[in-house]
C-alpha cells in the first residue's frame, strides 16, 4: 500500500512538472497552442570544404505558426553570408514534422549520436573507447513544445527514425526548397 502511494505521488509530480519520462513522454505533454511550437535544425562542424563554390552551415527555424527561416553561414570568411530567408509553410507540415519527432521518441533520445563506443582487444584484455567523428559535420535538432524542449546532436551514429526527422526538415525547409535557388 505504501509503495503504491509513493508511486502515485511520483507520477503526479512528474505530470505536474511536465517532464517526459520513459515511454510515456508523449502522454505527459499538455495541449499547447500551435504557435508555441519551435523546431530548429542547425548544422556545424567540419574540417574543410572541397566544393569549389564553398560550403555553408545552415540554421533552419520552423515556428508553429508556419513561418520558417533559413540562415546560411558560409565556411569561408571571404564569402558574405546571404540575408536570412523567410517564408510560410502550411500548418499541416509543422504537424507532420512534430509527428516525426514523436515517432522517433525524440524526448527519450540520447543527447548525442556523435561518437560510438567500440571494444578493443589487447592480448587477453578487452578495453573500451570511443570512435569519434572529430572534424565532421553534425546537426543539432531542437524541438520545443511550449515549456518542454530538447536538443539532440546527430553525427555519424544516427538511429533511422532521427535521421528521418533530420531529412524531413531538410526536404521542407532546406536551401533547395526556396524560390530562386
Amino acid at each position: 500500500m505504501k509503495i503504491n502511494c509513493i508511486s502515485r505521488f511520483a507520477a503526479a509530480l512528474v505530470l505536474s512538472v511536465g517532464v517526459p519520462t520513459g515511454s510515456a513522454s508523449a502522454q505527459t505533454l499538455s495541449p499547447i497552442p500551435i504557435s508555441d511550437v519551435e523546431i530548429q535544425w542547425r548544422s556545424d562542424g567540419g574540417d574543410g570544404c572541397a566544393v569549389v563554390s564553398g560550403c555553408s552551415n545552415f540554421h533552419i527555424t520552423i515556428h508553429g505558426s508556419g513561418f520558417i527561416e533559413l540562415d546560411e553561414l558560409p565556411w569561408a570568411s571571404t564569402r558574405t553570408p546571404p540575408p536570412i530567408r523567410r517564408r510560410a509553410i502550411a500548418s499541416d507540415q509543422v504537424v507532420e514534422i512534430v509527428n516525426a519527432f514523436l515517432k522517433a521518441r525524440f524526448f527519450e533520445a540520447a543527447d548525442s549520436y556523435n561518437d560510438v563506443w567500440v571494444a578493443i582487444q589487447r592480448n587477453d584484455m578487452l578495453t573500451f573507447g570511443m570512435k569519434g567523428s572529430v572534424g565532421r559535420v553534425w546537426v543539432d535538432l531542437t524541438l520545443r513544445l511550449g515549456p518542454t524542449g530538447k536538443t539532440v546532436r546527430l553525427g555519424d551514429n544516427v538511429p533511422a527514425d532521427l535521421a528521418a526527422v533530420r531529412d524531413l526538415i531538410w526536404r521542407i525547409a532546406g536551401p533547395s526548397t526556396w524560390p530562386g535557388k
